[in-house]
């Protein structure tokens, strides 16, 4: 199946970079709704969060025509910002959550020994958060990786198009392809259920040990 291991590899590259510019993001962003203080903060945090509230539907046509004015229609830019968009408020939120509970000495402790605030930042808090790091990954690899709709409309082109679009595409007008489906859904949870495998020892430790 070449058309497959092509979608396979859009899959996979949408949502592995997805991942990665979000983790960035909202690891940033939370951090600075924790411990910054600036004008309009609980507004613009419950604004932001209240971005995640409005369905995507809703959405679709509004940023079809913004990507397509910006020459993104049928790119893996296009999808990746607009995973990126969907998934950032949801994981600031989550990030936000752990930068709380993890005590604002240690980072005065760090000052106090010369850091910075961006060293304390990524030296102290980062590490202690890491458990959060890993909730927001795995959100916005499943949203990338399981998404269909705005895949769909937002490609034009075969080389483009995920997974979700590659198994409807066994399902035509003369019928539905059973076998190929079945098989290539197997492989589409095979990436999920690597991931879960290997985390959670570590989910399951860091949560007996009560962080």
């Amino acid at each position: 199946m070449p058309a497959f291991r092509g979608y396979l590899f859009n899959s996979l590259f949408v949502s592995g970079t997805t991942t990665l510019i979000v983790i960035l993001l909202s690891s940033l962003a939370g951090y600075g709704f924790s411990r910054l203080t600036f004008k309009g903060k609980r507004f613009f945090f419950n604004s932001f969060l209240s971005v995640q509230m409005i369905p995507g539907i809703v959405l679709l046509i509004p940023l079809f025509f913004i990507l397509q004015r910006l020459t993104l229609i049928d790119t893996y830019t296009g999808l990746i910002v607009t995973y990126v968009a969907f998934s950032l408020p949801f994981c600031t939120w989550i990030m936000t959550s752990f930068y709380n509970r993890i005590p604002k000495e240690l980072e005065e402790a760090a000052f106090m020994d010369g850091a910075t605030r961006f060293q304390a930042f990524y030296k102290v808090v980062v590490p202690l958060s890491f458990p959060g790091v890993l909730a927001v990954g795995i959100f916005s690899f499943l949203i990338a990786w399981d998404e269909f709709l705005f895949a769909l409309t937002l490609t034009d082109s075969e080389s483009k198009r995920t997974l979700p679009y590659g198994l409807y595409s066994f399902m035509n007008q003369y019928g539905v392809e059973w076998n190929t489906l079945m098989a290539a859904a197997i492989l589409t949870m095979i990436p999920p259920i690597i991931i879960f495998l290997v985390i959670y020892k570590y989910f399951s430790k860091e949560f007996l040990s009560g962080h």
